[in-house]
């Protein structure tokens, strides 16, 4: 098997550090969702509410401050291997609490803004991939779970399940099934969730709701290669493999 070029593992790097940070944001978002459902007298669908925001808010937020995450995703891929006698996470903390806690003070005068931004820069730097690996380094739960969260928070936007639907199709032609169910059902979660809330308008959703049903097909048709095939015990045991240092 040739080594990828290093080209390619950049921008590997890249595109799971954005993948990890739209992840991270959809629990906070999650949690902001609610309490803003809760606190607004008049919401006539607090469900809908809170769900919609975790759908639609990482996206925004990313490109509300993304130069400050950029810069906090560049501390980390040069710093990281600066200091490698260090502990990598811990570093990686520092390089993306600084810019991003910055960032969400420049935004909003909110005294609850900056200690957000800051639980959501350790977070951020506690999952995503150390420099040099990718998304899918640490096994195919943890990294199918985090990349179909991405996916999803895209999902009416630029149409992150259908994006979804062609990476699981994909990976399953790979033989990676494990991986594939853990993106398929993290992807669909919260979309389905929002459509079911959204009866009333199941018309105009008709689209969304035939990928969710894909990427169910997806899944089940992962969890039956798995069997047949019998190659779960060896993905399984690549999952469990301790993380790789940063190079």
């Amino acid at each position: 098997m040739k080594p990828e070029r290093n080209s390619v593992r950049e921008l590997k790097w890249w595109g799971s550090s954005i993948a990890t940070l739209l992840a991270v944001l959809v629990p906070f978002l999650l949690l902001g969702g609610v309490i803003t459902a809760l606190r607004d007298s008049v919401a006539t669908d607090r469900f809908n509410t809170a769900i919609g925001l975790g759908i639609y808010g990482p996206l925004e937020v990313l490109l509300l401050v993304w130069p400050f995450f950029v810069s906090a995703a560049l501390s980390v891929r040069l710093l990281v291997p600066t200091f490698a006698g260090a502990p990598p996470r811990l570093v990686a903390v520092i390089c993306t609490v600084l810019p991003v806690a910055l960032g969400g003070y420049l935004q909003s005068p909110d005294l609850l803004i900056v200690p957000a931004f800051v639980a959501v820069a350790i977070a951020w730097a506690l999952v995503m991939p150390l420099p040099r690996n990718d998304l899918l380094s640490y096994g195919p739960i943890r990294g199918g779970l985090l990349l179909g969260l991405g996916f999803g928070s895209l999902a009416f936007q630029f149409d992150g399940l259908f994006l979804a639907i062609c990476w699981c199709a994909w990976r399953l032609y790979k033989n990676h099934p494990y991986e594939v169910v853990a993106t398929a059902i993290a992807t669909a979660f919260l979309p389905a969730l929002l459509i079911f809330d959204d009866l009333a308008n199941h018309s105009a959703r008709q689209y969304q709701v035939l990928e969710i049903a894909l990427l169910s097909v997806l899944a089940f048709a992962s969890l039956v290669a798995s069997v047949v095939r019998h190659g779960p015990e060896t993905e399984m045991e690549r999952g469990a493999e301790a993380e790789p240092d940063a190079e």
